[in-house]
């Protein structure tokens, strides 16, 4: 029975949680990752280049790098507090389930408290 309200009151609620959510933060994390390493090739291509016209384009690449960059940490930084948003609620998963150990330990000691009398009882009228 306590398996099972655990399953059902907060192993599968932070599941959900963990399946939406954190997918979404390293897909974006990914996607950051990337666009970092075409911003800092542009940047490279544009500082080792001595042409005037093509000095330029490469200027405009390296420009519209950052911007991707630039939106990817604020798609990213969305997703992160979407998750902090659900802070109180993860929070409130963890108490129950402090909550449903208690409630299991407490039934433990009273089966334990019925049980031990009658052991020491009958091991107590046994002769070795």
């Amino acid at each position: 029975d306590h398996e099972v309200k655990v399953e059902q009151m907060v192993s599968t609620p932070l599941q959900k949680i963990i399946d939406n959510d954190l997918p979404n933060i390293l897909k974006h994390k990914r996607n950051l990752n990337k666009y970092i390493l075409d911003r800092d090739s542009a940047s490279n291509r544009y500082n080792a280049s001595k042409n005037g016209n093509n000095k330029e384009a490469l200027k405009d690449d390296m420009e519209e790098a950052d911007v991707k960059v630039e939106q990817h940490r604020d798609v990213l930084a969305v997703e992160m507090f979407a998750l902090l948003r659900k802070e109180s609620e993860v929070a409130q998963h963890i108490l129950q389930l402090l909550k449903l150990q208690r409630a299991y330990h407490e039934s433990a000691l009273k089966s334990l408290e019925k049980i031990i009398p009658n052991l020491e009882q009958k091991i107590g009228t046994v002769d070795f």
